[in-house]
């Protein structure tokens, strides 16, 4: 994984394979994939307006996508808490850049899965012409992120979740 900003690769692959059910081909996988990170922002959150998240764009084997970090990352990597040290700052930024190769593929996975989900499944009504227009969208990302992929199904299955 290529970043901005400076990460312990071998901590940031350690953490993937401990949630994976197949470490292994994960192992592997990661060795294969091209992951891009590039600069990122902090913007409103598009699900809780009191919250803020990360935005970080994120290229897959030359498949670019906006990916959302939580609002933990955002407070971890661009907004320090007044009480603070310079101790703990540089601590949750070190925790947050050695989690993101895992959070990536944990919402590449999730991303994935949509290709056999319904709309009901994410609260969307499949009589709402503006729900099934976000749903397509969301469909056509997964289709775009499945061909750039090219996972095999223990690949898929290997993924951290």
């Amino acid at each position: 994984m290529t970043t901005t900003f400076k990460y312990d690769y071998e901590k940031a692959v350690e953490l993937c394979c401990e949630y994976s059910d197949d470490p292994e081909t994960l192992r592997k996988l990661i060795e294969r994939l091209k992951i891009k990170v590039g600069p990122s922002t902090v913007i409103p959150s598009p699900w809780n307006d009191d919250l803020k998240v990360l935005r970080m764009i994120v290229t897959v084997e030359g498949y670019t996508f906006p990916y959302h970090g939580s609002h933990n990352d955002a407070m971890a990597f661009h907004q320090v808490q007044p009480d603070w040290g310079d101790r703990q700052i540089a601590k949750q930024r070190k925790e947050f850049r050695n989690g993101l190769l895992y959070s990536i593929l944990c919402c590449v996975g999730s991303d994935l899965h949509t290709l056999y989900e319904d709309p009901e499944d994410f609260g969307m009504n499949s009589d709402s012409i503006k729900d099934m227009a976000k749903w397509n969208e969301i469909k056509e990302h997964t289709r775009k992120l499945s061909s750039a992929l090219k996972l095999t199904s223990e690949e898929m299955e290997s993924l951290p979740s």
